[in-house]
């Protein structure tokens, strides 16, 4: 895909966009762009009219830039484009937010930005400082309850590379095998054991 700079007054907006653009999405664009830099060019028909990034252009517009990034796709016929436009639109909406997930991740950043980028979502802030993996106090006394299981015949014994769904932390442990070993007590160790 080739990418050039243009002027954004080189680039002529559709008519017929069927998506409305709020001022409080241009100026979240807007912000994204100063914060992160251009990481996806405009798309434009071999006429220079909008395909997608609509609401990117308008944020360029609004922060007085000079140039942007566009892709000019010369290749595509008139048809193309208008279906291009509308499942460009669309796409964005068919998924859906793992508010779980995206509690994980939103913790690592400063509350402002939670506030400025997903104001719509309901997720509190004190959700999200909730949404802990394992301490690494947590992680080290799991291993060291596993390492308290008495070691039984070693014709018996066999190990597991294992990794924490919450940290990613890897670590060894004996397997079912062992006499009282269950899958709820490994589910305990992992999740810390004593929460409850």
């Amino acid at each position: 895909m080739k990418i050039t700079q243009m002027s954004p007054d080189e680039l002529t907006p559709y008519e017929g966009n069927p998506r409305k653009i709020t001022g409080h999405a241009v100026d979240r664009v807007a912000e994204s762009i100063e914060r992160y830099g251009w990481q996806q060019p405009i798309v434009v028909d071999a006429e220079h009219v909008v395909l997608v990034g609509h609401t990117r252009l308008q944020a360029a517009q609004q922060l007085g830039l000079t140039e942007v990034p566009v892709h000019v796709a010369d290749d595509i016929t008139p048809e193309q484009a208008r279906a291009y436009r509308l499942a460009d639109n669309r796409t964005g909406e068919l998924s859906q937010w793992d508010h779980e997930a995206l509690a994980l991740e939103a913790r690592e950043f400063p509350d402002e930005l939670v506030e400025t980028f997903f104001p719509d979502v309901d997720l509190e802030i004190e959700s999200i400082e909730a949404a802990q993996g394992p301490t690494d106090e947590d992680v080290a006394d799991a291993a060291d309850r596993i390492g308290s299981i008495p070691d039984p015949a070693a014709e018996t014994t066999h190990t597991t590379e294992v990794e924490c769904p919450a940290c990613y932390e890897a670590f060894s442990v004996r397997t079912a095998t062992l006499p009282g070993v269950t899958s709820e007590l490994l589910r305990e160790l992992i999740k810390g054991g004593d929460e409850n």
